[in-house]
């Protein structure tokens, strides 16, 4: 049986700023990343060290892409293809541009083989070519085998494909032309795509899908990301007299015509609250939280001695309160209600 105690051993730490302004940091993607008991493979991108993004100041994150159409079609002349002007993005700063090519060489494979034809962009300059592939006896979808697509320099993003089957030289048509493997996986690197959701507690984004693993190493591209962070600024609240926490399920009843008893099922994941509490020190630490930023992360302690177990979330401050009565001591409070998941760490 463990040592029962009370709250006197809480703690709680807050950030006590807006965070620490971090511009196109490049993230770094997790192999396996478990979330809320669901495991996605190579889909979470992270800051290579703990951070936690301030959502209140705005997140940017961005997938090197194009942006817009581009395309791929035949151009004049034998073994040419040619390409519209468009835009791209690099990293996380300023979009750039690529202007229209209209004569971007191909390569034939030899006699009775296949291969394919990479157009692409230098992401550096903007200029556009093609990366060839190995012959083979017929077209594959793996990249870097034989009859397969090749892989592309990390510095360069995909437009299109040109698939051939024939070594005698003469004009590309349009359906040599593609966008995609025989499975339908879209091989032209977007920004917009395959998106992306935010999880600023844990510095990361998790994307829809896998990004193609196309690239010279058998990477993907890259993700950066802008934010403020808040990790560095966690310093413990002092003059604490109690937290709390208060975790919730919806639920939705359903009942059919003709059933004894209705069938009820979980809604939604959980949703939580809590709030604290501290005497007033004549200080604006919980008035700047609780009215000036209004959004932020809360780490709380069941016990200060052991560091290692805490409960961690991101919050939205419902409420400041300061209790100023002649009986009793100057305290102030704040509700919170929580904003994403709530971690229990260490355990």
């Amino acid at each position: 049986m463990g040592v029962r105690k009370t709250g006197k051993y809480g703690q709680i730490m807050i950030p006590t700023g807006d965070g620490i302004q971090v511009a196109n940091a490049a993230l770094t993607k997790s192999a396996s990343k478990t979330i809320q008991g669901t495991v996605f493979s190579n889909r979470f991108y992270a800051t290579a060290s703990r951070s936690m993004w301030n959502k209140g100041k705005g997140i940017s994150a961005r997938i090197q892409g194009i942006v817009g159409e581009a395309s791929v079609t035949p151009a004049t002349g034998n073994n040419n293809v040619q390409t519209n002007a468009f835009s791209y993005y690099k990293d996380n700063g300023t979009i750039q541009s690529a202007p229209a090519d209209t004569s971007v060489t191909i390569v034939r494979p030899a006699t009775g083989k296949y291969n394919w034809n990479l157009v692409v962009v230098d992401m550096d300059d903007g200029t556009i070519s093609a990366i060839t592939g190995s012959d083979g006896d017929s077209y594959s979808d793996v990249f870097d085998a034989a009859g397969g697509p090749p892989l592309v320099a990390i510095d360069k993003l995909i437009i299109g494909a040109v698939k051939l089957s024939t070594d005698t030289a003469a004009p590309v048509v349009a359906a040599d032309i593609t966008q995609f493997l025989s499975t339908g996986t879209l091989i032209q690197e977007r920004s917009d795509m395959p998106g992306y959701f935010e999880y600023p507690m844990e510095g990361g984004v998790l994307l829809n899908e896998a990004l193609l693993v196309c690239h010279t190493g058998s990477v993907a591209r890259k993700v950066y990301a802008s934010y403020y962070d808040f990790y560095s600024l966690l310093t413990p609240l002092g003059d604490t007299t109690k937290w709390s926490l208060d975790v919730s399920s919806d639920t939705t009843s359903m009942q059919a015509q003709g059933d004894s008893g209705a069938q009820s099922d979980l809604s939604g994941p959980p949703k939580w609250s809590g709030g604290f509490s501290r005497f007033h020190v004549r200080d604006v630490v919980l008035y700047n939280l609780g009215v000036n930023r209004r959004t932020g992360i809360v780490r709380l302690f069941p016990d200060r001695n052991d560091t290692t177990v805490y409960y961690e979330g991101a919050v939205i401050v419902k409420g400041f309160k300061m209790d100023c009565d002649m009986s009793n001591p100057m305290m102030e409070e704040i509700t919170f209600e929580g904003d994403g998941n709530l971690e229990l760490r260490g355990l």
